[in-house]
């Protein structure tokens, strides 16, 4: 794991880092990571936001250069998988265009179908 973490393929794995700066220093207030599955046609992302970031539309911009990011890379789909008690995220995915599906052990499954 350790490997994985320090030498990243930078053509199946990006992040997108979102800063703040508070009192001089540089902070992270969200992240979004797109890990592109070996038939280079689907992406499965993550997104996280600091509690004090969070209602502010910074989970959905992350999102949405995501999206982009995979278009670019010519995927055909992306999905992420979450609690199926995550209404956040669950209302993001709807606001976006994801369809939820595979309710499983308290998880959906959000697709996006990008072409």
């Amino acid at each position: 794991m350790i490997i994985r973490y320090c030498h990243i393929d930078y053509h199946r794995e990006i992040a997108i880092a979102a800063e703040i700066k508070e009192k001089g220093k540089n902070k992270i207030a969200g992240v979004a990571r797109i890990l592109i599955e070996p038939d280079m046609e689907t992406g499965e992302f993550a997104v996280a936001v600091s509690d004090r970031w969070q209602n502010l539309g910074l989970g959905t911009r992350l999102t949405e250069y995501v999206i982009e990011l995979a278009k670019m890379k010519n995927l055909k789909t992306i999905v992420v998988n979450t609690l199926a008690d995550n209404y956040k995220m669950l209302h993001m995915g709807k606001k976006l265009g994801f369809a939820a599906g595979e309710h499983e052990d308290g998880m959906v499954k959000l697709t996006l179908e990008l072409r």
